[in-house]
């Protein structure tokens, strides 16, 4: 996975170039705020169902993957 996409939408798309507040706790907590805002439009747009499809098939990916490499 690529992160690049992810810092060109929240520039971009929300409008986020620089930190409103100061100190690195503040800016911690801002940006902390962008990605929730970015997460919550990403489940807005794709809707929720699709998510939970894809992270059920991840899941069901990695268990098979733990019980290949325990099976080697």
């Amino acid at each position: 996975m690529t992160i690049e996409p992810i810092f060109g939408h929240i520039k971009e798309v929300l409008g986020f170039r620089r930190f409103m507040r100061r100190g690195l706790e503040a800016c911690g907590n801002e940006w902390k705020l962008m990605c929730t805002a970015h997460n919550l439009l990403k489940l807005w747009r794709y809707g929720i169902d699709k998510v939970h499809k894809m992270s059920g098939a991840l899941r069901m990916a990695e268990e098979r993957e733990k019980t290949m490499a325990f099976a080697a």
